[in-house]
């Protein structure tokens, strides 16, 4: 489970010790229940520092970035791996055939890739920062911020995935 919080807002969270931490994500998420008490150390918490940005540009004579090398996601929606495996395709079917025939790839050709995929990374990058900034207001402390956007990750065995909350 992930909670959104503030920037340094991880220091105010620890002062406030972790039965009080306990509270608050059974307050979040009633379903967990009895589960938050599986966090028995500040270890089982963990913080991610959240990225949403991409290269300017994807490509240099010799190599082409795609992914999370080109582009940096949110975890928001899960679609970071989604548009890494379209940039992949997209790939494929540019650079194969050349590739395939042992032609000598010109970074303009490379380039293409970057120019079919770009439009659907940034559309994609921008819902993400809206629902950063509209839907998924930090809990509790301080008000809505991006960039800068931490995540704290409570870990268990028992915990599947990782939803982010917000508190009406």
């Amino acid at each position: 489970m992930c909670l959104r919080h503030p920037e340094r807002g991880f220091d105010q969270i620890q002062q406030r010790g972790l039965p009080w931490f306990r509270e608050q994500l059974t307050e979040i998420a009633p379903f967990l229940g009895t589960r938050v008490e599986e966090l028995k150390s500040w270890d089982d918490v963990k913080l991610l520092s959240v990225t949403v940005d991409r290269l300017r540009r994807w490509s240099r004579p010799g190599l082409l970035c795609i992914g999370d090398s080109a582009h940096a996601m949110s975890p928001v929606g899960g679609v970071g791996i989604n548009l890494a495996i379209q940039d992949a395709v997209a790939a494929a079917n540019i650079l194969a055939g050349p590739l395939a025939a042992g032609v000598s790839v010109e970074d303009r050709v490379v380039q293409r890739v970057q120019k079919r995929r770009q439009f659907p990374t940034r559309m994609t990058q921008a819902l993400q920062i809206f629902a950063h900034k509209k839907i998924l207001t930090p809990r509790s402390i301080g008000r809505p911020i991006y960039p800068g956007c931490h995540w704290l990750c409570a870990c268990s065995n028992d915990f599947r995935g990782c939803a982010a909350f917000r508190r009406a």
